[in-house]
């Protein structure tokens, strides 16, 4: 770690404290991404298959964003229905891709404070955990009897192409 909070015995904590901890730790995580591994956009898993005619999944991944330093994660497997793709006559292909979002998530009540004279205290729904997510995007090409492949958004790292006909599913390109 680049940077480290100190904690003494008997030494006031406050939350800027713990907070810290985990920003130095992100930030060591954020240059190690970039300096180390890659100034550029990769994944690992994200692995497509099609369980049915009319389903794809797509596996749990991770997503590590170069330029940004920032890693996203899918921890479990997104399943999608294709039905409303579906072309009328011809093929068309659909582009998926992810992009990396930050969440709060993890909602649960907690007290605050509301008379310090008092000490009343007010309940709450609040976020608990900040999560650097991974979202699936799916963009569907056009309908054709030769189908041309879409690029994915800008910002948007693609895992994959799936080529689909009025019948479902009939090709997935990794």
């Amino acid at each position: 770690m680049e940077k480290q909070v100190i904690f003494r015995d008997r030494q006031e904590f406050q939350a800027a404290d713990a907070n810290n901890v985990e920003l130095f730790t992100e930030q060591s995580l954020q240059h190690f991404v970039q300096d180390a591994i890659t100034p550029e956009r990769l994944f690992v898993g994200f692995l497509i298959t099609n369980p049915s005619a009319t389903e794809v999944e797509v596996a749990p991944g991770h997503l590590w964003d170069g330029t940004s330093g920032n890693v996203y994660i899918a921890e479990s497997a997104k399943r999608e229905s294709i039905v409303s793709y579906l072309p009328v006559v011809d093929e068309k292909w659909l582009t998926l891709s992810v992009v990396g979002q930050i969440k709060e998530v993890d909602i649960e009540p907690r007290d605050f404070l509301i008379d310090l004279q008092s000490m009343q205290t007010e309940p709450r729904m609040v976020p608990m955990t900040s999560a650097k997510v991974a979202e699936l995007h799916i963009v569907q090409g056009l309908e054709s009897s030769a189908p041309q492949k879409n690029n994915p958004p800008t910002g948007y790292t693609l895992i994959g192409y799936v080529r689909i006909s009025p019948s479902g599913i009939e090709e997935v390109q990794i």
